[in-house]
């Protein structure tokens, strides 16, 4: 294995370090010594790889957001068909935004942060806008294939916010006071949205 490989592997160790470190606290009150205690490393060794808490942040930000965009994308290839594509799709988002409570406690606590740095909400608003553009295109071809649609119907791209917002609120409040919500009547709400 060679040098910047093992950097590599050790930045990603630090990072899911971090990773539990905010699955069990608040991020304000996790210090690079918590990371650094987390993966067995000295603050000094953290800090060899990641010069302060900020690029912590910023790398974690980036690695969930294409994690989950990879996920996707691998979870639809090979399917043409858009009710497939929506129910897959659908099923994914609901795993990784309201049945993953680790995934919604980090990502919670990402979303603090980016109110406080830019840059970091400079990569969710940007992980945001290709999430509700791939929505926005189920829903459009849904849209092609119903040939008269109500009036009242919105446009795509407001649909496709609020699936956002939905499953984004339903994880976030099944966190904070679960109640043990059927997942199933989440999905086939949102699936009755996706699908005309």
């Amino acid at each position: 294995m060679d040098k910047e490989q093992k950097i590599k592997e050790k930045k990603h160790e630090i990072i899911n370090a971090f990773r539990s470190c905010l699955e069990r606290d608040v991020y304000s009150n996790i210090t690079i010594q918590n990371v650094a205690d987390e993966c067995g490393l000295s603050k000094g060794g953290l800090l060899h790889y990641f010069g302060a808490k900020e690029d912590l942040y910023f790398e974690l930000v980036q690695q969930l957001c294409d994690d989950i965009t990879a996920g996707r994308r691998s979870v639809l290839q090979g399917i043409a068909d858009s009710n497939d594509q929506a129910s897959l799709s659908t099923l994914y988002v609901i795993e990784q935004f309201f049945l993953d409570k680790n995934n919604i406690h980090v990502l919670l606590n990402l979303l603090l942060l980016s109110f406080e740095d830019e840059s970091v909400r400079e990569v969710f608003k940007k992980f945001f806008h290709e999430n509700m553009g791939f929505f926005q295109t189920l829903i459009e071809k849904k849209y092609q294939d119903i040939p008269q649609r109500r009036k009242s119907d919105l446009p795509a791209a407001d649909l496709a916010r609020i699936l956002q917002i939905i499953v984004l609120a339903a994880g976030i409040v099944e966190l904070v006071d679960p109640v043990n919500f059927d997942h199933n009547h989440l999905t086939t709400y949102i699936l009755s949205i996706l699908k005309g």
